[in-house]
C-alpha cells in the first residue's frame, strides 16, 4: 500500500477509516497497528472524493500478528484476546 499523489481507493470503518491510497488490483489490505493486523476487504463501490471516484475497501476484522482471530469461540465459551 502507497500513499500518492491521486489516490484510487479508500479504507472505510476501523482503525483506518477515511485513509486515501492506491490499490492497483489488491483485493485486500492487512495493516499491523500495535500488535495486531487490521484487514480491509475490496468491495464494488466506490465513494466520491474531491471529485474523484475511489474503490471503497471495507473494514473486516482483526487478528492477532500470528494469525489467530481476536475472537474465538469455543464449545460454549467465547474467548477474547486481550481480556
Amino acid at each position: 500500500m502507497t500513499t500518492p499523489q491521486t489516490p484510487d481507493a479508500v479504507l472505510v470503518g476501523g482503525p483506518r477509516d477515511g485513509t486515501l491510497f492506491t490499490a492497483d488490483d489488491a483485493s485486500s489490505v492487512e495493516l499491523e497497528i500495535d500488535g495486531l493486523v487490521q484487514r480491509y476487504l475490496r468491495t464494488d463501490r466506490e465513494q466520491e472524493h474531491q471529485g474523484s471516484r475511489l474503490v471503497v475497501f471495507a473494514y473486516d476484522g482483526v487478528t492477532d500478528a500470528a494469525g489467530t482471530q481476536a475472537e474465538v469461540e469455543a464449545s460454549d465459551q467465547v474467548y477474547r484476546a486481550g481480556g
